[in-house]
């Protein structure tokens, strides 16, 4: 699987966190305990979620160490696992499993 630049993608920043605002805005729930971002990149969607769910375990997923290594700095309050989404398992049952950008993550063993 080609690697991620997160330099180039965090040019792009504000563009890619728009979508991530968008379906945030339609989940329902006022409160969450567990909550999981699959393909959570640079944690730019996980920063979103963690200011919404203040009290909420937040963990990010994601194939890419290089955006994993950004998004721990970003958030050093958050859990963040360099893991394919394909085959990741929660640990505990998730109030949400947060996917705006993640299918891009997964292995090509599941592309078919």
């Amino acid at each position: 699987m080609q690697e991620w630049d997160p330099e180039l993608y965090r040019q792009f920043e504000d563009e890619r966190t728009r979508p991530a605002q968008e379906l945030l805005a339609r989940i329902p729930l006022m409160t969450a305990a567990n909550i999981t971002d699959l393909g959570c990149g640079p944690g730019n969607s996980t920063a979103l979620l963690v200011d919404r769910y203040a009290d909420a375990r937040v963990t990010g997923v994601d194939t890419s160490p290089g955006m994993l290594a950004i998004a721990r700095t970003r958030l050093p309050g958050c859990d963040f696992i360099e893991q394919d989404m394909a085959s990741w398992r929660p640990a505990q049952a998730q109030d949400i499993l947060f996917a705006y950008n993640g299918w891009g993550s997964i292995g090509s063993s599941c592309r078919g």
